[in-house]
């Protein structure tokens, strides 16, 4: 690391390496953005024909499960 960093503004990356602060505001949006991302994913899920359902479900790449997708049986279970 000393030959990598050498030559570097050790004050500018020591700025954009912080921690962000949990009430920043770009945090809560990715945050918020992410949420969206993933409750359309899993409602996309259900669109898909039940074959590719069973496909997804299955523990092998090879092979379909009997049973399709499921829904969860509250939202607080995806947390």
């Amino acid at each position: 690391w000393p030959q990598h960093l050498a030559r570097r503004n050790l004050q500018h990356l020591a700025h954009i390496s912080h921690l962000p602060d949990q009430d920043e505001k770009t945090l809560q949006e990715v945050i918020h953005l992410l949420d969206l991302l993933m409750n359309q994913a899993v409602a996309g899920l259900f669109t898909l024909n039940q074959k590719t359902q069973q496909w997804l479900k299955s523990l092998k790449a090879s092979e379909s499960d009997v049973q399709p997708l499921s829904h969860l049986q509250n939202s607080e279970s995806q947390d």
